[in-house]
C-alpha cells in the first residue's frame, strides 16, 4: 500500500462522531491526535503578553498592581476560551478601550457567567451578547439593520442613507463595538467584523437570541425602513 506524498491536518471541536470514525480499525496507525492542550497554552501567553501591555500603556492603571489581573482570575478567562483564540482576541479589544478603566472592563467579562456543562463556543456567545447589549437599547433596532448593511458589505455613507442617519451617528453606534468590528477612516469604506464567528452568532438563533439576524421582526423591521428611505428619495442617485 504506497502512501500518499501529502498530510491532512483536520481540525474541529472532538465531537463523538468524529473520534468513533477515527476509531475504526482502517485509520489506525494513519493518523495522530494532536495535543489540543497546547492551545490553552498558547492562549495563556497570549493573555500574559496582552494584559502587560495593557497595564503599562493605560493611564489609568498607575495605581493598580502588577501582575495584573490575578493569577486566578487569568486562568478563569484561559479555562473559559476553550483554546479559541478568537475568546481571547475578544476580550482584550474589549478591555483596550482607551475611553475606560480596564479593571472596569474586565469585571463586565467576569460578571459573566459560564457552565461547565455549556458548549464551549457559549463563553464566546455570552460575551458576543454582552457587547452588543452595550449599545444603548434606543438604538437596537437600528444596530440589527446595522449589521444586516454590513454583512452585505455596503460602505457606511450608503448604510447611513439606507437608514436615514448621519455617519457620526453611526459612528457612534459602531463605538461600542470596536471589540468586534474595524470601522474604516473614510465613510466610503466597509466596516468589517474581525472575525467570521460574529456572522456565525448573528445567524444562530439559538445563539444570538433578539440580536438574531434572520428574524421575522428583524426583516420586517428592516423593510419597513427601506421603503420608507425610498418613498423620501425616490429621485436619489445611488
Amino acid at each position: 500500500q504506497e502512501s500518499l506524498p501529502m498530510l491532512f491536518l483536520v481540525t474541529s471541536l472532538p465531537e463523538a462522531q468524529i473520534r468513533e470514525t477515527f476509531a475504526e480499525p482502517c485509520l489506525i496507525g494513519n493518523h495522530r491526535v494532536l495535543n489540543i492542550k497546547q492551545s490553552f497554552e498558547d492562549v495563556r501567553k497570549y493573555l500574559e503578553v496582552e494584559f502587560d501591555r495593557i497595564h503599562r500603556q493605560h493611564q489609568t492603571m498607575t495605581t493598580v498592581p502588577f501582575p495584573w489581573p490575578e493569577a486566578e482570575i487569568l486562568e478563569r478567562i484561559v479555562r473559559d476560551s476553550s483554546g479559541y483564540f478568537i475568546y481571547a482576541a475578544t476580550i482584550i479589544k474589549f478591555i483596550d478601550d482607551k475611553r475606560l478603566q480596564p479593571p472596569h472592563r474586565l469585571d463586565v467579562i467576569l460578571s459573566i457567567r459560564q457552565s461547565t456543562t455549556e458548549p464551549p463556543l457559549n463563553a464566546l456567545d455570552q460575551l458576543y451578547l454582552q457587547i452588543l447589549a452595550g449599545v444603548p437599547k434606543d438604538y437596537h433596532p437600528r444596530l440589527l439593520q446595522i449589521l444586516v448593511f454590513v454583512k452585505e458589505g455596503l460602505s457606511l455613507r450608503k448604510i447611513s442613507r439606507l437608514l436615514q442617519l448621519k455617519v457620526g451617528e453611526l459612528r457612534l453606534i459602531f463605538r461600542g463595538l470596536h471589540s468586534v468590528f474595524l470601522l474604516p477612516q473614510d465613510d466610503s469604506g466597509n466596516a468589517s467584523a474581525h472575525h467570521a464567528s460574529f456572522w456565525d452568532f448573528l445567524d444562530d438563533h439559538s445563539r444570538s437570541g433578539a440580536f438574531h439576524l434572520g428574524s421575522p421582526q428583524c426583516r420586517t423591521n428592516l423593510a419597513f425602513q427601506l421603503l420608507k428611505t425610498l418613498s423620501h428619495n425616490w429621485d436619489y442617485t445611488w
